[in-house]
């Protein structure tokens, strides 16, 4: 049996017993707790309540009266002091008395008059017979009358003055911007922009996709707060967007899938059609640098000590172009402890971690020089923590990674 039954159960029981002292009419007793209608009497019902209250059932705003001790909470105590004045009816502040106690001792002692005769007959053989007469006095009637008077004067009962933190309202969703997003893309990532004004001394932003679920906390920030969260787009799919946050300020954990103009935060993900066979470059006239090796073959390589280095999936490259580096853009599914992403031009490499906190996938865009004035094959490695690497040389569309970098004449 529960605890909130257990209360209600004694309560039900001393009730029914008879233990009830007769309630004055009239009379009112303020500051009895549990008396949550100022009746001047705690009903079952009252002490329901108190238990809801204390249980977490019912707000304390429900029965102010049930905080004994201003707390803010209602304690076991408490609720046996609610029980008690449900049994014996409520003890408010009794007024200030001076009753006056009078008592009277009356002592009476009465001596009944007495009066004793004696007549002694002498007899002389000379003289005649005499009488000797004692008479004694009656004493009369005394009355002691003792009066006292005692004055009592009670302690006043103190009255609980109660103190509550108002509650927080509920969180407006207007109060979190989501820019708006690009659909349909090629790409296989894209940056949403959250612009936060939910005020409070901690407070949780936080974007999810299919993809992957990322967030960032700040405390007390000047406001408006701007955030920008990397996700992956998984291939040939669909991804709905939900940004969230959840604030000391205001109560509940509210989320929009909409966009500061009312549409609907959904990114398709369209795979390029393969372009023609890789296109030459005409070099420049000045002489051609010699390219860094790098594997020409277009399968994903492993090696024996890979614990879970997945395979990347990367976006298509742009070929020819006439800048010095290049965004290589992609996602991994989350296997194992792998640590980042590397990319590699004959230029030199980059290397970055995955994007994205939780769920599936970690999204990369990493920024690869080039060579330039030649073709420049890139590669793209997963790695993680144990020695473990996978690379790919073609992107999600099968082509190539081979960028034509076409000098131009400064």
């Amino acid at each position: 049996m529960g605890t909130r039954w257990v209360v209600v159960l004694v309560a039900a029981v001393l009730l029914a017993g008879g233990f009830c002292a007769a309630r004055t009419e009239g009379q009112e007793r303020p500051g009895c707790v549990g008396d949550c209608d100022s009746s001047g009497t705690v009903t079952v019902d009252e002490l329901v309540r108190g238990v809801d209250i204390a249980l977490g059932v019912l707000p304390l705003e429900q029965c102010l009266q049930f905080d004994c001790h201003n707390e803010g909470q209602v304690t076991v105590d408490c609720l046996i002091n609610a029980v008690n004045n449900a049994v014996s009816q409520c003890s408010g502040a009794t007024p200030s008395v001076t009753p006056s106690i009078t008592a009277t001792l009356t002592q009476t002692a009465t001596v009944a008059a007495a009066t004793a005769t004696q007549t002694a007959a002498l007899t002389t053989p000379s003289a005649a017979p005499a009488t000797v007469t004692k008479t004694s006095t009656p004493i009369s009637t005394a009355t002691v009358t003792v009066s006292s008077t005692a004055t009592v004067t009670p302690t006043p009962t103190a009255t609980a003055t109660h103190t509550y933190t108002p509650t927080p309202g509920p969180c407006d969703p207007a109060l979190l911007h989501v820019a708006p997003v690009t659909s349909p893309t090629d790409r296989l990532v894209q940056t949403i922009h959250v612009t936060s004004f939910v005020p409070g001394s901690l407070v949780s932003v936080s974007v999810r996709t299919n993809s992957v679920l990322e967030y960032v906390t700040y405390s007390d920030a000047e406001l408006p707060q701007e955030v920008d969260f990397l996700f992956a787009l998984l291939a040939g799919s669909t991804s709905n967007v939900a940004a969230c946050f959840q604030s000391t300020a205001c109560q509940g954990f509210v989320c929009t899938t909409t966009d500061v103009n009312g549409n609907a935060l959904q990114i398709q993900q369209i795979v390029p059609t393969a372009r023609p066979p890789q296109q030459t470059v005409t070099p420049p006239s000045s002489p051609t640098p010699t390219a860094t090796a790098v594997p020409s073959a277009n399968t994903p390589t492993r090696t024996p000590a890979d614990c879970g280095a997945p395979r990347p999936v990367v976006g298509a490259v742009i070929s020819p172009t006439t800048a010095l580096t290049q965004v290589i853009s992609g996602y991994a599914e989350r296997l194992g402890p792998y640590d980042g992403v590397s990319v590699c031009s004959p230029a030199g490499c980059v290397t970055s971690s995955l994007a994205g906190s939780f769920m599936y996938y970690g999204a990369f865009a990493v920024e690869v020089p080039l060579a330039a004035g030649m073709q420049n094959p890139v590669e793209v490695c997963t790695f993680d923590n144990c020695g473990g690497r996978t690379c790919v040389h073609t992107a999600v569309n099968g082509e190539p990674l081979i960028i034509a970098q076409v000098a131009t004449n400064s």
